[in-house]
């Protein structure tokens, strides 16, 4: 989870969806579309990361315990394990330092990198390095 900044996975490509959606290619549609399809995508997402627990559920989790009231997953939540596309996205090596900078802007959240950095005292010095 220290890895990336995406907040879930398991669902078709953008490129995928554009076709499925609207027959084109996703670099094509308009901006509005272009939401369209990452909301869709959205919905299609397998799992949602949650960083702040160092977790990953299932879209379908039940919340519920299993029959001997352990703090374990739930089925939909085990049952991730089994999933091809989940072992390949959490085998991803985590980049080098200076290879961050290269990450995918999709998995940047702009508010809650602003909001910690205002909580540090360093917005403007992230505004000015970084063009938020």
């Amino acid at each position: 989870l220290d890895r990336t900044g995406a907040l879930g996975g398991g669902a078709p490509s953008v490129t995928v969806l554009s076709k499925r959606l609207y027959g084109c290619s996703y670099k094509k549609l308009s901006l509005r579309r272009k939401r369209a399809v990452k909301m869709a995508q959205r919905r299609e997402w397998k799992w949602e990361y949650h960083h702040d627990h160092g977790r990953v559920y299932s879209t379908s989790c039940t919340r519920t315990l299993s029959y001997n009231e352990h703090d374990g997953p739930c089925f939909s939540c085990f049952s991730l394990l089994l999933s091809k596309s989940f072992r390949v996205s959490i085998a991803v090596k985590k980049p080098s330092l200076e290879n961050y900078k290269y990450l995918n802007k999709e998995f940047r959240n702009e508010t809650l990198s602003m909001i910690f950095a205002r909580s540090c005292g360093l917005e403007d010095m992230v505004k000015q390095v970084s063009g938020f």
